[in-house]
């Protein structure tokens, strides 16, 4: 919708909150592994409030309607077709980091915390080869469509070198 900042303040507040509610709940009520998980639950749970609140305040150009409309066949076939692959991808990386918590709390929640922060780690490398990814994107569309197949190429070979950089260290 060409409001990034509302977004971003979204994420950043629930990124803010759950690093205050973490050190809390761990460090001043001695919650530990169960103290984060709470810490987690409840900035995911104003960044969704804050979020919603672009709908509710007109902030956004979709409106949210809960009116009596006839469900197509067709509309439902699209939206799954469309949405289950990122479900079952988002699921399988649930159910991984559940299994991977559950093997590693068999050695306690020194072991829990230190795959987390590792997790943590991989996830901004991650983050930032995604975002060199979709940056390139716009601009090698641009020079393809400009005719300027050399200077796509040369965007693409940038974002792969530093992304492969990225990830290997």
């Amino acid at each position: 919708e060409g409001k990034p900042v509302w977004s971003m303040f979204g994420l950043l507040i629930g990124g803010l909150l759950n690093f205050v509610l973490d050190a809390l709940f761990i460090k001043v009520f001695r919650l530990g592994i169960s103290g984060a998980s709470l810490a987690t639950l409840i900035s995911q749970g104003v960044s969704l409030i804050f979020l919603i609140l672009a709908f509710i305040c007109k902030q956004s150009k979709l409106t949210l309607r809960f009116s009596r409309g006839k469900v197509q066949r067709k509309q439902v076939l699209n939206i799954l077709t469309t949405g289950l692959p990122s479900t079952f991808r988002q699921g399988l990386i649930v159910l991984s980091t559940v299994l991977l918590n559950h093997a590693s709390g068999l050695w306690g929640d020194a072991a829990v915390a230190s795959v987390s922060i590792v997790t943590r780690l991989f996830l901004i490398a991650f983050s930032v080869c995604l975002g060199i990814g979709q940056g390139m994107m716009p601009l090698v569309g641009f020079y393809y469509g400009c005719e300027k197949g050399h200077l796509a190429r040369k965007a693409f070979c940038s974002a792969l070198i530093s992304s492969s950089v990225l990830m290997l260290l």
